[in-house]
């Protein structure tokens, strides 16, 4: 049985998080690291384990499990909303990381205000974020207090004023403190900035359309004018802003696993958390293409897509090009002159190729031919005519791995194939299209 140094060792080099579990599976701590392998193994080195703290949590870590992303802001935002979720009890004594900015509303106050924080406390407020970046959380700030006029000031302010501030002259606050708007109309206002930071922004806008059509109606031209602004400052200000709206889709990534059932389908020594697919595109043998794309952590990694140009000197066939194109790709990962070249270049965790059993053998070849003997690889194999599914076929295996027609696992590879295919036969398009155009 492998120790757990061992399966570090295989872990990959990428931006991601890990989480550390006792031996009954829970967490203990979650870190980020801009190299998975080398952070873990660091926890190993002598020097590390020296501190009194590093050492006390190795010795109840019976497991480390890990997320690959695709950037490191990325890491830092799943980092925050792992342990938020898990609270793991190391991660307070342990956590050297500076923390992020999240949006705070009071909501057990009678005129709950909105504050910018970077302590997450049980204190029944609603919080909002994180926020890596202080232009995504400038903007939504300014958003909400501009076009929702929610109360900055502290509760003690709150209660201790006798008079409308500066907010309030320059209609940034509906100055509940004095009583310039009532509890019931706040609670409205309140409730429109909550879609908003929920995600909810289609929601919110199709109530405010319906507002702004009555308001126009009415011929209460004004307020229609203030709600079309609104409605303008929000797709704006979402559109702008993606690393804020990501802090909430990334609490959904792709279940583990699901990967986990397809390391064990697979017979794969690694849950395959970056996977690539080939495809070939032609008409005829001509304008031939080859495509690559990359899925991590279920998603699409678009800078890891690749392209091909296909020039060979004997008759293309199938075989002859995937052959051509898987040996330039990973040629270019053993052959890379630089750590950042060889970054750009790195091996997936799984090579998905799109055929059946003999791409899957041109595949296998190139691999054992440039010594990658450990990479995993599988073939896809479109259903023919009265077939129930596409066929999954990995090595030494006669027939096709028995994945149930409809489920998780084989729709996620189904999903990856297609892609490859869209994507080469854009490329081949393209190509083909800038013939036809020279001959003019």
């Amino acid at each position: 049985m492998k120790t757990l140094q061992e399966k570090i060792r295989a872990f990959p080099s990428r931006p991601g998080v890990y989480w550390m579990k006792d031996a009954k599976g829970g967490v203990l701590y979650v870190g980020k690291a801009k190299n998975l392998r080398d952070r873990l193994r660091s926890y190993f080195r002598k020097e590390e384990k020296s501190r009194h703290q590093v050492d006390f949590l190795m010795r109840r870590t019976a497991a480390v499990d890990y997320r690959v992303c695709n950037t490191e802001p990325e890491a830092l935002l799943l980092e925050n909303n792992l342990i938020k979720k898990y609270q793991p009890r190391y991660n307070i004594h342990l956590k050297d990381d500076k923390s992020y900015a999240s949006l705070k509303l009071n909501i057990r106050h009678p005129f709950p205000g909105l504050f910018v924080t970077r302590n997450i406390v049980k204190d029944g407020s609603v919080y909002f974020g994180p926020y890596v970046a202080a232009g995504p959380l400038r903007q939504t700030l300014d958003l909400l207090t501009k076009h929702f006029q929610l109360r900055t000031c502290s509760d003690h302010e709150f209660a201790n004023r006798s008079r409308p501030c500066l907010e309030y002259a320059i209609g940034r606050c509906g100055a509940p403190c004095v009583g310039k708007i009532s509890q019931e109309a706040y609670a409205r206002q309140i409730a429109q900035a909550r879609l908003f930071l929920e995600g909810r922004e289609k929601e919110l806008i199709h109530l405010l359309k319906e507002r702004m059509r009555k308001a126009s109606g009415q011929e209460a031209y004004e307020e229609a004018a203030r709600l079309r602004n609104l409605i303008f400052a929000i797709k704006e200000t979402t559109e702008s802003q993606k690393a804020a709206v990501f802090a909430k889709k990334i609490e959904d990534p792709l279940e583990d696993k699901l990967l986990s059932n397809l390391q064990e389908r697979l017979q794969l020594a690694l849950k395959p958390a970056v996977i690539e697919c080939v495809d070939i595109s032609n008409f005829q043998g001509k304008e031939a293409v080859g495509a690559l794309v990359c899925f991590a952590q279920g998603r699409p990694w678009k800078n890891r897509y690749r392209r091909f140009k296909i020039r060979m000197e004997e008759r293309p066939n199938d075989y002859a090009m995937m052959r051509h194109v898987l040996a330039r790709r990973f040629q270019r990962a053993l052959n890379a002159p630089t750590p950042e070249e060889k970054q750009k270049w790195e091996l997936p965790d799984l090579l998905l190729v799109d055929g059946g059993k003999g791409q899957l053998a041109i595949a296998q070849r190139i691999l054992a031919d440039l010594g990658l003997h450990s990479l995993a690889a599988a073939a896809i194999a479109k259903a023919k005519k009265g077939e129930a599914s596409d066929k999954i076929y990995i090595p030494n295996r006669k027939n096709p791995v028995g994945l149930r027609p409809g489920s998780k696992e084989l729709l996620y590879l189904t999903r990856i194939r297609d892609e490859a295919h869209r994507f080469a036969l854009a490329y081949h398009r393209q190509l083909r299209g800038k013939k036809a155009l020279s001959k003019f």
